[in-house]
């Protein structure tokens, strides 16, 4: 299965992004928290402003193309001697082929291009897919995080990190 990853820099990128959030995150996160939830960490996350931001002071966004549909996207930052993925999402349909360890391993790849020690991320505490998924590409639960995030929400989650 060949994936094509698009930079995605344009406004019509970003927000394609957008668009594939708002379809991928009340699957993905139902049952895990609440929609109210779900819809305020759309708006917060995934609104065209704080995109551009991001990509500003150096997130990558890629969109993840397979057979020339938008199939979901990732964005990763260099923190200090690492790449942290912030995002990574592939839609419902498409799940459950490798995509993801692909998306994974294109991470992993850059991390090692740019000399860094290793690629962590947040997750869910009861996102046992992806959690399942991490750990299948050598990730470890490191560490346990709550962080209020306004709106008397919280992200309850792991810290997972993957040594390179």
């Amino acid at each position: 299965m060949k994936l094509d990853f698009i930079k995605a820099t344009k406004s019509e990128d970003l927000l394609k992004i957008e668009k594939l959030a708002r379809t991928i995150w009340p699957t993905v996160f139902k049952g895990i928290v609440s929609k109210e939830q779900i819809n305020f960490m759309l708006d917060w996350m995934y609104n065209l402003e704080q995109m551009q931001s991001e990509v500003k002071t150096g997130t990558v966004y890629e969109l993840v193309y397979y057979e020339n549909e938008a199939i979901g996207y990732c964005g990763y930052t260099k923190k200090q001697n690492a790449v942290k993925i912030d995002k990574l999402y592939i839609i419902l349909e498409k799940q459950k082929f490798g995509i993801g360890s692909k998306v994974i391993n294109h991470i992993y790849e850059y991390a090692k291009e740019q000399k860094l020690d290793s690629v962590f991320l947040a997750v869910n505490k009861n996102n046992s897919n992806a959690i399942n998924a991490y750990i299948k590409n050598g990730f470890k639960i490191i560490e346990k995080v709550k962080n209020d995030i306004g709106n008397d929400f919280f992200m309850d989650d792991y810290i997972m990190k993957k040594t390179i």
